[in-house]
C-alpha cells in the first residue's frame, strides 16, 4: 500500500476501529446481562485487541493493523459459534474478510487468496462440527442474536462497499486532474502559458475548416521580439525568459477573449482571430505594439523597453496553412527591413492557374 493509499485510508480506518470498540463493549454488557461469561470475557479480549490495533495504526502500522483485525475477527466468530451455536449468526462476520481483503490496495494477491482459503476452511469446518444451538440462551434470543448479526452484516457489507465507492471516485478524479496536466503539458508553452505551435496549428486548421463552411474571414498575426538577442547577450537567458513571459502577458491582456495566442517557437507569437478582416486584425496589431512600447519591463531591478514588430495576413486565396503564414511572416520580415516597431500588413495571395 502506497503513503497516498494509506493517507486516503486512514478516516476509514479509523472509524472502522472505533465501530468494533463501541460493538465490543455493547456484546459485554449483554453477555454480562445473560451470563454468558465466557464470551464475556472474549468480547473483553477482543477491546484489548482493537485498542492495540488502533495505537498500531496511529503509528503508520497498517498491515500489523489490519492482521490484528483480521484475527480477533476469526477469533471471535469461533468463539461465539462454538460457545453458543450456529444459530447465533456469529458466523456472518467471517463473510466481510474476504471481501475487505478483496477491495483493499494490498498488491500482495497470493496472501489475500490464501486468506479468503483459509476462511473458507475455518467457515466450513465451523459450519461441520458446532451445534446449531448450544441452549445456553432461549430459542427468543438466539433468534435476536440471529437478527442482530444478520443486520449488522449488511450493514457493515454497505459500509465496505460505500468506502470502496468513494475510494474508485477518488481515484477517478485523480486520473482526471492528472489527464488534464498532462493535456495541458501537450498543449501549453511552459516558459508562458500560451498555446505551443501543434495547438495553435490545429486552431487555424479548424479556422480554415469553418471558412470553407461558412465563408467566416480569420486573421493571423506573427510577431516578433524585437532585439531579443541583446537581452540574451547583455543580461542573460534569464532576462530573455522574462521578457518573453511580460511580452505574452501583454499580448494575452490585449488580445483577450477576440482570438487565440501561441508562443510560435523563440520569441515569436501567432495570434489567431476569428471572424476578423485585415483592418480589425491590423488595428489589433497596432494596439499590441503600443502596450509593449509602454510596458516597463525590469530584471532583477533593471529597468528597460522593448518593442515588437508584426506581420499581418488574412485568409484569401492560400492553398495551404503554411502558405498563410508563410505571408505573415513575409509582412513581418519586411517591418523588420523598415526599421521594426511596426505593424505590417501581407501582401494579397495570388492563386495560380
Amino acid at each position: 500500500m502506497s503513503k497516498g493509499d494509506e493517507a486516503l485510508d486512514m478516516p476509514a480506518f479509523l472509524s472502522i476501529t472505533y465501530t468494533c470498540i463501541l460493538f465490543h463493549t455493547i456484546w459485554i454488557l449483554m453477555f454480562i446481562i445473560l451470563d454468558i461469561p465466557t464470551m464475556a470475557i472474549i468480547n473483553i479480549g477482543s477491546v484489548i485487541i482493537y485498542l492495540i490495533a488502533y495505537l498500531l495504526l496511529r503509528r503508520g502500522a497498517i498491515v500489523a493493523w489490519g492482521i490484528f483485525m483480521v484475527l480477533e475477527l476469526v477469533i471471535h466468530a469461533v468463539a461465539a459459534s462454538i460457545c453458543i451455536g450456529w444459530d447465533s449468526g456469529f458466523h456472518y462476520y467471517l463473510l466481510t474478510v474476504p471481501y475487505t481483503i478483496f477491495i483493499s490496495s494490498n498488491k500482495n494477491r497470493k496472501a489475500s487468496l490464501f486468506i479468503f482459503i483459509v476462511i473458507i476452511i475455518i467457515y466450513i469446518l465451523l459450519n461441520v462440527c458446532t451445534e446449531p444451538d448450544q441452549h445456553i440462551i432461549s430459542a427468543w434470543m438466539m433468534k435476536v442474536f440471529n437478527i442482530m448479526n444478520s443486520c449488522s452484516i449488511f450493514l457493515i457489507l454497505a459500509w465496505l462497499a460505500n468506502i470502496y465507492r468513494n475510494k474508485i471516485d477518488d481515484y477517478i478524479k485523480e486520473l482526471h486532474v492528472t489527464n488534464e496536466e498532462l493535456a495541458n503539458r501537450s498543449s501549453i508553452d511552459s516558459l508562458t502559458g500560451l498555446y505551443n505551435r501543434g495547438i495553435m496549428i490545429e486552431k487555424v486548421s479548424m479556422a480554415w475548416g469553418e471558412k470553407e463552411l461558412s465563408g467566416q474571414p480569420f486573421c493571423i498575426i506573427l510577431g516578433d521580439i524585437d532585439n531579443f538577442k541583446s537581452f540574451n547577450d547583455q543580461y542573460g537567458h534569464e532576462c530573455g525568459d522574462s521578457v518573453l513571459i511580460q511580452c505574452a502577458a501583454k499580448i494575452k491582456h490585449s488580445v483577450g477573449m477576440k482570438g487565440s495566442i501561441a508562443r510560435w517557437g523563440g520569441e515569436e507569437f501567432l495570434i489567431l482571430l476569428p471572424n476578423a478582416d485585415l483592418q480589425t486584425a491590423s488595428a489589433i496589431g497596432e494596439s499590441i505594439r503600443q502596450a509593449i512600447c509602454e510596458q516597463s519591463f525590469e530584471y532583477k531591478g533593471r529597468p528597460f523597453t522593448t518593442s515588437m514588430t508584426f506581420g499581418v495576413a488574412a485568409i484569401q486565396t492560400d492553398k495551404t496553412i503554411e502558405e498563410l503564414i508563410n505571408r505573415a511572416d513575409q509582412a513581418l520580415y519586411r517591418g523588420k527591413r523598415r526599421g521594426k516597431n511596426c505593424v505590417v500588413t501581407a501582401a494579397r495571395s495570388h492563386t495560380s492557374f
